[in-house]
């Protein structure tokens, strides 16, 4: 499936970090390179806010250090899934 990449960031310990959106809406956030990601629904739904909401404070929250992300590295693959813009 198609990624369109919204918005990309890179994080104080050096992963990329993106924002996209899938052909059919749904919008993924997840590090360049590995296959674990999130969706802002379920952004939206774990803090309560509307979506666009919950996803810029995510976005802040991680770019801040304050992110309840772990364990990224670990959990790198090879994974056609991943957020990497398609070509």
């Amino acid at each position: 499936m198609a990624l369109r990449v919204i918005d990309e960031h890179r994080t104080p310990d050096g992963l990329t970090f993106r924002v996209g959106e899938t052909e059919d809406g749904d919008t993924c956030l997840g590090f360049d390179g590995y296959s674990w990601h999130t969706h802002g629904d379920v952004v939206a739904e774990l803090s309560g806010k509307p979506e666009a909401a919950a996803i810029r404070m995510y976005v802040d929250d991680l770019l801040a250090g304050r992110s309840k992300t772990l364990s990224v590295r670990a959990m790198r693959s090879p994974s056609r899934r991943s957020l990497s813009p398609s070509r």
